[in-house]
């Protein structure tokens, strides 16, 4: 028995635009559509903390102008609205779900990441509150180390439309949050955006790593980027949550199409030192997937009003 989707999956951002990467396109059918995304700099404490940071946040786009019964698409209308009178600097909010995207990545390399799918839009007054943040439930797997001694990053997946099982990727919290927490168990999470540039300055001498004193140390500033979904203590849902077989299924989907995106990867990279008759030939080098289990598509997400249930 497969699972339908989940009730929530929703986020919200408020900030001024940044970025903006709209444009109007033609498919092979002739049917117009609504492409790209728009940045918005939404500037918000971090989790656990009054420290404030410049959060860019990504929002990608795609719409039609038409939904699949001949109506006027109103998401398709709030994307215009953005292309056509929107400027930079405007104060504004974006709200829509989130969705995982896999892709090749230059290197020939399977990527994986988390896709902001913006469906509203509108502006707002100046003296709105920045924010950057959701809700989703979703399954919880497991956990691991995050790189704060004091954190964890989740294992975790949801369900969408049409019961599409997928992961959601970069999703750390508390360790102590999540330390009653059993696997296997569904529950609803409140999560804020995290998306930012951290400025550390180190000590690049030699001589202090090997502990020595010498005067005159050198500081190395590097920069350090912050990607990631934060989120709060859980909520388990009661009297909804999933059986032992049900769980199953679902990694074992996300772990088949995993191998039918790893397939898809090593199939598309190209053949070295095909003519048969050369010498000393070396067998095409395979490259290294990453080992996480997870996957639900081979290509990234075609996202259309297929995916609005109405």
């Amino acid at each position: 028995m497969s699972l339908s989707q989940f009730k929530t999956n929703i986020f919200s951002v408020v900030g001024h635009l940044k970025e903006k990467n709209l444009k109007l396109g033609t498919d092979r059918n002739g049917e117009q559509y609504l492409s790209g995304n728009v940045v918005i700099e939404a500037v918000c404490a971090l989790a656990g903390s009054d420290t404030k940071r410049n959060n860019n946040i990504r929002i990608n786009v795609f719409q039609r102008p038409y939904t699949k019964s001949g109506r006027d698409n109103k998401l398709y209308a709030s994307a215009l609205d953005v292309m056509n009178n929107f400027n930079i600097g405007d104060k504004m909010f974006a709200g829509g779900d989130i969705s995982y995207n896999s892709f090749t990545g230059r290197d020939g390399k399977l990527r994986e990441s988390n896709r902001l799918r913006g469906l509203f839009f509108y502006h707002r007054d100046e003296n709105t509150p920045d924010r950057a943040q959701g809700e989703i439930d979703v399954v919880y797997l497991g956990q691991k180390p995050a790189r704060n001694k004091d954190e964890v990053r989740l294992s975790v997946f949801t369900v969408g439309y049409n019961g599409r099982i997928s992961k959601v990727l970069n999703l750390e919290a508390s360790k102590d949050d999540f330390s009653d927490v059993r696997r296997d168990t569904k529950v609803g999470l409140i999560f804020s955006i995290e998306n930012y540039t951290n400025t550390v300055s180190e000590d690049n001498d030699l001589f202090s790593r090997i502990g020595k004193v010498r005067e005159n140390k050198q500081q190395v500033v590097t920069n350090k980027f912050v990607n990631r979904l934060y989120a709060y203590k859980p909520e388990i849902i009661k009297g909804d949550q999933p059986t032992h077989d049900e769980i199953l299924n679902a990694v074992k989907e996300l772990r088949q199409a995993k191998t039918i995106s790893e397939n898809a990867v090593a199939q598309s990279l190209p053949t070295s030192m095909s003519t048969p008759e050369k010498k000393n030939q070396q067998p095409q080098q395979q490259v290294k997937q990453p080992t996480d289990p997870f996957a639900t598509e081979d290509k990234p997400i075609s996202i259309s009003e297929d995916d609005i249930p109405f």
